[in-house]
């Protein structure tokens, strides 16, 4: 029993030195490196379209107005349902709305949020759906304030204000980075 506590200890203390010592401040280096790139959300398209359906990959909300069901697939738009008979629910298209998470609906127009912004769409004609307006940058989200990757241990390309809000991380071959989390 000793010998295998002492095998134990042992063994904690030669591995504990494979480990970077988080007090550190991190090393930077010119040159390429891998780590995360900010995906700003001018760099996603904005336009809010009426497409063709798709596939349920990653649902939320679950809206009904009449015979209608609106679900949306988080962080890319709204699946428009035909319900009528809830035995066949028939799928009628697929709003494009990139960052969206929630929506409500007053009076024939739908409210939903795209990233940062409030946007409200004309929804009372389903041939003619359209955007009537967006307001930029009235909403907050933790999911798009991170102003960090999700994952620690990495190097990452610090944000830039200028670009936009930040609404994503993509892992990539940064150029000398000087931001580490």
């Amino acid at each position: 029993m000793k010998r295998s506590l002492f095998t134990i200890l042992t063994l904690a203390l030669l591995s504990s030195g494979c480990f970077r010592d988080t007090s550190l401040p991190p090393t930077f280096e010119e040159g390429p490196q891998e780590g995360f790139k900010p995906i700003y959300a001018n760099d996603v398209s904005l336009e809010v379209e009426l497409t063709t359906p798709k596939a349920m990959e990653n649902p939320g909300q679950i809206y009904t107005i009449g015979d209608l069901l609106l679900i949306v697939e988080n962080l890319e738009g709204i699946h428009i349902i035909d319900n009528e008979d809830p035995s066949a629910p028939e799928k009628i298209g697929f709003l494009t709305v990139k960052g969206c998470q929630q929506l409500s609906i007053k009076d024939g127009v739908l409210y939903t949020n795209q990233y940062t912004s409030l946007v409200a769409i004309d929804i009372s004609d389903q041939r003619n759906i359209h955007m009537i307006s967006r307001d930029n940058d009235v909403l907050s989200s933790n999911l798009f304030s991170n102003q960090a990757p999700p994952v620690e241990g990495y190097y990452f390309e610090c944000p830039d204000e200028e670009k936009g809000t930040v609404v994503g991380w993509e892992f990539t071959t940064i150029e000398s980075p000087k931001c580490y989390r």
